[in-house]
């Protein structure tokens, strides 16, 4: 099952990244951001599950 309460912090922290006009004037979030919004996204229980869900937010 994912811990949506790690999902929450990482999304929370990615937007205060955003959100810093001074250190990110373009507003992109950075890779290691990224990548740990991804892991707190992975449900080690069901990896397709993971899988699913990363593809269907690439789409959107």
């Amino acid at each position: 099952m994912i811990d949506m309460g790690a999902v929450r912090a990482e999304v929370e922290a990615a937007r205060a990244e955003l959100l810093d006009e001074e250190d990110n004037p373009k507003a992109i979030l950075s890779l290691g951001t990224r990548k740990r919004v991804w892991r707190a996204m992975i449900d080690p229980e069901d990896p397709e599950a993971s899988y699913r869900r990363r593809i269907e937010l690439k789409m959107a």
